[in-house]
């Protein structure tokens, strides 16, 4: 695999034909239907047998810079804003210039004393996700503008109610009926 070549070219050396920070899409067609399913970056390329290709989304984008940020009373936009502005300024987007469009829960107007100090923007995500429960995600349908989604799991005026007849619509089940007395709940709650 150190060896390999396509048209006179290597394909894993230091300048080879695939290397880090690649982009790469993966396309899926069956019959007349094409879909795009992921777009990303080479993140790492194996030189073993056989040739592995670790691929990211652009998370990887965020994963290129390290910043510090303290505010205090901060919202959950000023500290997203701060992740891509932080972005904006480092030489990931100076070098693919993609723009991340924010869809960003507006309502989380208050998280405390936030404080970061010298991590990445991925891992402030991270770290939105470990104390409040704030998922983050990216959405792309193109190299260009993906969405960087950032907020609670779900919203209750989104959740759809679907009813399912077991005795015509589940064929095989392994459900196990029990008393409510015998469940037993473990609840976390966050509050923000």
């Amino acid at each position: 695999p150190r060896k390999l070549q396509f048209e006179g070219k290597d394909i894993t050396k230091n300048n080879g034909l695939i290397k880090r920070g690649d982009k790469i899409a993966i396309k899926l067609n069956y019959d007349d239907y094409k879909t795009n399913r992921f777009f990303g970056f080479i993140d790492y390329v194996s030189p073993d047998r056989p040739i592995k290709i670790t691929a990211q989304d652009h998370t990887w984008l965020l994963k290129q810079f390290t910043f510090s940020y303290f505010k205090r009373s901060a919202s959950l936009s000023d500290v997203v804003n701060t992740i891509i502005q932080k972005y904006e300024e480092s030489d990931a987007f100076a070098k693919y210039g993609v723009k991340f469009v924010l869809k960003t829960d507006s309502s989380i107007t208050n998280l405390g004393d936030f404080k970061l100090r010298n991590v990445t923007g991925a891992k402030a995500l991270e770290i939105l996700r470990q104390k409040f429960g704030l998922v983050s995600y990216i959405r792309a349908y193109d190299f260009d503008n993906p969405e960087l989604v950032t907020g609670f799991t779900f919203e209750e005026d989104q959740v759809q109610t679907k009813f399912i007849r077991f005795d015509s619509q589940v064929i095989d089940h392994n459900l196990i009926y029990q008393d409510e007395e015998n469940i037993q709940y473990r609840i976390k709650c966050i509050s923000i």
